[in-house]
């Protein structure tokens, strides 16, 4: 997951060292203020596609995590994942519906307010 995220990031990054390196180093006071207020806002749109696409390989790769899943533990994807597969109760639909919503109207929110 993470060298499929850093293949997104990588030449983002790339791009705005060779650029911008000296520029940054001029105008900050420090690394964590260089972080803060140049390079997050600078790959704000690589970072939320890379984090759109790891979440969609982490779910795609829900069979492996339930190899490794212990006894007795049940998380919102293995709850998801049976509701797919076998039967849908209403208290599961229910929760389905509100993640689809919620999930629709935050992609949304960000698309508008990051993308375009």
């Amino acid at each position: 997951l993470i060298p499929i995220v850093m293949v997104v990031l990588w030449p983002s990054l790339l791009l705005l060292r060779n650029r911008y390196d000296l520029q940054w180093q001029v105008d900050f006071d420090g690394p964590i203020q260089w972080l803060w207020r140049g390079l997050f806002p600078a790959l704000r749109t690589s970072l939320l596609m890379a984090f759109l696409i790891g979440i969609g390989i982490a779910f795609g790769e829900l069979n492996t995590y339930l190899l490794v899943l212990p006894p007795g533990v049940t998380t919102l994807a293995m709850r998801i994942f049976d509701l797919l597969h076998y039967a849908v109760r209403y208290k599961e639909a229910g929760l389905l519906v509100v993640l689809a919503v919620g999930g629709s109207l935050l992609s949304f929110v960000v698309f508008r307010r990051f993308v375009l």
